[in-house]
């Protein structure tokens, strides 16, 4: 699969959201070997992503998420990307010592 993504990446093409799903499902699964893993990201990364792309990536890591259980309702997760770089006010830290 890789080997026919990284051509059409390397023309600068946008992968549709179905190959981008199951790239990034090869990739998580570990079908990837390292090379061709930083290969693909590198590919990505110095295009830029299109919004497809990071739907379809979004679907696979859903997919590959370990679902946690529990007894409890009502829980809401606060949690940030992070590594922005940007100078704003942590608001996700906020929201979890207000609630």
């Amino acid at each position: 699969m890789i080997g026919e993504l990284l051509p059409s990446l390397a023309d600068g093409q946008v992968l549709s959201l179905d190959e981008m799903r199951r790239a990034m499902n090869e990739l998580m699964e570990g079908n990837f070997d390292p090379v061709q893993a930083a290969s693909f990201l590198t590919a990505l990364r110095l295009r830029g992503e299109s919004a497809e792309e990071l739907a379809g990536a979004a679907l696979a890591m859903r997919e590959h998420a370990a679902e946690t259980k529990t007894k409890r309702t009502g829980l809401v997760d606060t949690c940030g990307t992070g590594g922005s770089h940007v100078p704003t006010f942590n608001v996700s830290t906020a929201a979890a010592l207000v609630v």
